[in-house]
């Protein structure tokens, strides 16, 4: 029989998948009955049930709840202090969960082991919620280094902690000795800032990473600021970005990427700036002197055609 087990396809005899198959059910009669014990119960079965499924599950059910919240997070503390390692982790995600913001560096050891990709996942999303700005060098490096749900729970991490701090420690960030935390750093910012609706924090930002671009050496971390300055429509950062482009700083495979961005902004500012005269066009029809006649009309239609006249220019770059 074919059956899938993280995501690699084996072939298993039908007592092995049987076997799978009793052992998911067992778990799930475990859970169910679980769920009905109260706080007392469970903790005495987090702490001296024989079956370490059944403490796993008790010390996961521990988490969720509210009531009699200090005196869990006690026991857990404990548990914490000696149990077996799934056990353990278990009770360090619960605390989480619970807000303990005591076992954030334990979040960051637990990282390091030997987990699964749902359980890594786990933990940064954890770190979002009890994290401080100690925890966002850690999630930047997560997110830079994580092309997978960890990575990308890593960056969600690092918008949950902000919105509770302010955004000035990741503004730090872009100070990091490493071009790689102050890369990631620039790509969060700017994906930050194109849904921001307040005008201030974007302000902030833009003006930061402005700021940024004067005075950074690393042809990587430059080019990342450029493009995504660009994005944000900040004139400067698209001539910076085609000056890389045609400088060869930047690798033939992706200089193609990187020209699309800079056509873009041109034409986007074109078109804005046509758009802002057909604006006073329709203002100056409206204008009229003594005699009737439009005194404004002709000399913005001339300019409004050479306006338009200047998106040639960027199609023949193209």
């Amino acid at each position: 029989m074919v059956h899938n087990i993280n995501g690699v396809t084996k072939f298993l005899k039908t007592k092995e998948v049987y076997k799978q198959h009793q052992q998911q059910n067992q778990y799930n009669e475990i859970i169910i009955s679980l769920k009905q014990k109260n706080e007392f119960e469970l903790l005495e079965i987090a702490r001296k049930a024989k079956n370490r499924h059944h403490r796993v599950f008790a010390v996961h059910l521990l988490g969720k709840r509210n009531r009699k919240k200090a005196e869990i997070i006690s026991h857990l503390r404990k548990i914490v202090a000696y149990e077996h390692r799934s056990v353990k982790n278990e009770a360090i995600w619960a605390l989480a969960k619970l807000g303990d913001r005591s076992i954030q560096s334990l979040l960051f050891e637990i990282y390091s082991t030997n987990l699964s990709e749902l359980e890594k996942s786990l933990t940064v999303k954890m770190l979002g919620k009890i994290g401080d700005e100690k925890s966002i060098e850690f999630l930047l490096e997560v997110s830079a280094n994580s092309r997978n749900l960890t990575g990308l729970n890593a960056g969600a991490a690092v918008h949950e902690i902000i919105d509770k701090i302010g955004i000035q420690p990741l503004i730090c960030s872009l100070e990091n000795e490493t071009d790689l935390i102050r890369q990631e750093a620039i790509w969060i910012l700017c994906a930050r800032c194109k849904f921001l609706s307040k005008k201030k924090e974007k302000n902030i930002i833009i003006e930061s990473l402005k700021n940024r671009l004067d005075y950074e050496n690393s042809i990587p971390t430059r080019l990342a600021l450029c493009y995504n300055l660009s994005i944000l429509n900040i004139p400067e950062a698209s001539q910076e970005l085609l000056v890389l482009c045609v400088s060869g700083k930047i690798p033939t495979e992706r200089q193609l990427f990187f020209l699309n961005e800079v056509i873009r902004a041109f034409v986007y500012r074109q078109k804005e700036s046509s758009l802002r005269l057909v604006k006073k066009l329709n203002t100056a029809i409206e204008t009229v002197d003594a005699r009737g006649r439009n005194v404004t009309t002709t000399k913005l239609i001339s300019r409004l055609e050479k306006s338009i006249g200047n998106l040639d220019k960027i199609f023949e770059i193209l």
